[in-house]
């Protein structure tokens, strides 16, 4: 079935807004009906989540996303509409700017870009008459000079690599796919020089300036931006064999395992009864775990390292986190900075019978009884689970799973020596 198609029969249904770091958490858990989540709604989350982990690791970047035109607008894979999207920036950082002015920067890029949205709807309709639209959108060099590094860090912009982003859009049968691409090294004076060899009368002297120019190119979005990167790159050297190599997105697709796995643990917690803060943090926590082992997979890709042997996802994520959190490493990406809290990190160094047996006393008490919001590793739900007087024992008591705490075996009669870990169900991977 074809996008379109997929949209048409609720395409008329109003979305509801969500802060963007909770986004696909809430819409995974408002598109929840008996335990069924449509698959628009896991791709439109997972097209996300991994361009937001994808943005944080360098290499070549290529992100594809498609907007399907349906009754004169372009819509996202679950129907809500890419001109609302924008319109939610622009609310979200109108707000931030109302309570710190240093925002302001951040909100006129958000008004550019739903302009952006307009212009690229205009394509889809054939209103526009040229192939591709190409915006570049630049490192904020002034709003760094002016409010300081770790201000631009923190809104998820990276000093170290001045990141810039052009994205080209091209029309589909559907509607219109955009490309997002990550370019390192952005200088106002050479993205200058290479605008005005297209557009001849367009200079500017502040790089929120450039966000605002859409430039109608008559090629395909991908050989646009080719160009594009070749002449921007080299100027520093950069051959196009050199930048198509370390191609990120290509790579994040290989990678199937690790996505599913993090989809389906970003599921469960969308069906936690967490809200808030403590919700914030899970969510960020399991990014942090799946862009530590994305990243770490990419280095010993670009190594050469083709033979090593990983171990199981779950323990590959915890792993590859503590590792890059021992190292400083933060994430960087989509207006925000992720680091690796203290809750995960604890977690992982728990891996005595005593320091476990303590932690199960201070969550779980000495007598047998009911705790609410526990993740069952068996079931993989948020359930009621059974806690066995001085915590012997805990039982799921959605799908019966007993496991005796402290061998960390299950004891039910469907499986005794299936093993298992306490820390499975109270920081779940």
């Amino acid at each position: 079935m074809i996008l379109a198609e997929q949209l048409n029969e609720n395409h008329n249904k109003k979305c509801t807004v969500y802060p963007p770091e909770l986004a696909s958490i809430l819409r995974l858990r408002d598109a929840t009906n008996n335990g069924y989540i449509p698959e628009q709604v896991l791709q439109r989350v997972t097209d996300e989540e991994m361009s937001l982990v994808a943005e944080g690791i360098k290499g070549h970047l290529n992100i594809p996303f498609d907007y399907a035109l349906v009754d004169g607008s372009l819509r996202a894979a679950d129907g809500q509409e890419w001109l609302e999207i924008m319109r939610n920036g622009i609310n979200y950082f109108e707000e931030a700017y109302l309570n710190d002015s240093r925002f302001e920067f951040l909100l006129k890029r958000a008004i550019y870009e739903y302009e952006e949205a307009h212009n690229a709807e205009d394509l889809a309709k054939g209103d526009i008459s040229c192939q591709t639209l190409l915006t570049i959108s630049p490192y904020p060099e002034e709003a760094a000079n002016e409010f300081g590094k770790q201000f631009i860090r923190e809104r998820g912009c990276r000093p170290e690599r001045k990141l810039a982003f052009i994205r080209a859009i091209e029309r589909t049968p559907e509607g219109v796919r955009m490309y997002s691409r990550g370019i390192d090294n952005s200088k106002l004076s050479i993205w200058n020089d290479i605008v005005s060899k297209i557009d001849h009368k367009y200079r500017v002297s502040n790089s929120n300036d450039l966000v605002k120019k859409t430039i109608r190119i008559n090629k395909k979005a991908i050989d646009a931006l080719d160009q594009l990167q070749e002449d921007y790159e080299s100027y520093f050297g950069i051959t196009r064999s050199l930048f198509q190599k370390n191609d990120v997105w290509l790579f994040m697709q290989s990678q199937k395992e690790l996505t599913d796995y993090f989809i389906e643990q970003l599921t469960i917690l969308s069906q936690s009864d967490l809200e808030g803060e403590e919700l914030l943090l899970l969510a960020n926590e399991l990014r942090y775990q799946y862009w530590s082992t994305m990243s770490l997979r990419f280095k010993d890709k670009q190594s050469n390292n083709q033979n090593i042997s990983y171990g199981s996802v779950s323990s590959d994520f915890v792993g590859s986190a503590n590792i890059m959190a021992s190292q400083g490493e933060k994430l960087y990406a989509c207006n925000n900075s992720i680091s690796y809290g203290s809750r995960t990190s604890t977690s992982s160094t728990l891996s005595s019978v005593d320091g476990m047996q303590k932690m199960m006393l201070d969550i779980f008490g000495e007598q047998e009884h009911i705790q609410d919001c526990v993740n069952c590793p068996f079931c993989h739900r948020i359930v009621k689970a059974r806690i066995g007087s001085h915590r012997s024992t805990i039982e799921c008591l959605r799908c019966r799973a007993k496991v005796n705490c402290k061998t960390g075996k299950r004891i039910d009669h469907k499986s005794e020596n299936d093993p298992w870990s306490i820390l499975d169900i109270i920081f779940p991977n």
